[in-house]
Order: structure tokens, then sequence, then C-alpha cells
């Protein structure tokens, strides 16, 4: 399995872990062959949470504990999976994206509308 495959599967199986939601975003943070992080959408339950979002996003979950890690050579995968198991446009937003280059990210692949996988730069 290749690099972008083991990102992908690994993100699909953290949106799986969604159960309340329609959005059903999981993303995975990998330094090289190595995952340092996963996280997917979880309702924001703290109002002093680090989000502005009544929901925390994927990727700002997944980036929750990495902070001991030099993130400038990591990728971060996103997926979106629908509630039928079929995996959809899953680019971040533009607040996660200024977030994700903040913390040194500059690596993203995510899903596009067909499922397949797309690479963006930060």
């Amino acid at each position: 399995m290749n690099r972008i495959d083991r990102g992908i599967k690994t993100a699909t199986e953290a949106a799986k872990l969604v159960t309340y939601s329609r959005f059903r975003v999981g993303a995975a943070i990998f330094l090289g062959n190595r995952l340092v992080s996963i996280g997917w959408n979880k309702d924001k339950t703290n109002p002093n949470a680090h989000s502005v979002f009544r929901w925390e996003h994927a990727e700002l979950s997944a980036l929750i504990g990495t902070s001991k890690h030099d993130l400038s050579r990591a990728t971060i995968y996103v997926v979106r999976v629908t509630r039928r198991g079929v995996i959809r446009m899953a680019k971040p937003c533009g607040d996660c994206q200024k977030k994700l280059k903040a913390a040194g990210l500059r690596k993203v692949v995510y899903t596009n509308r067909n499922g397949k996988p797309r690479k963006m730069v930060l």
C-alpha cells in the first residue's frame, strides 16, 4: 500500500468514528510513514475549546497533541464519508488551511467530489 492510500485509509477510518452528523470527516497526520495523530469532526461541548466553530473540524482535532512534532515535513490526509459510505469532497476550509499552515503543515491530501485524492500545498 503506498503512502497516499495508507493516509486516505486512515482518515477514512477516523471519519467513520463520527456517529452524530452528516458531516463525517476524518483527518490523519503522517510524518513520513509514521502516524502522528488522527482526528474527526466533534461537537464542541466546551465553550473555551480552541475552535471558533460549533463543530471542531477534523483537521483541528488532528492537530491536538502534535505540538512536540515538527510538522514542516508532515502530510495531513482529509476524507469525508457519507452515511452510505461514499467518499466525497473534503477540502479543508479556509480557516483550517490557515491554522494548518500556522502549525507548520504544508502538504495536504484531501478527497475530491469523486472521492479521489487531490494534493494541495499551503
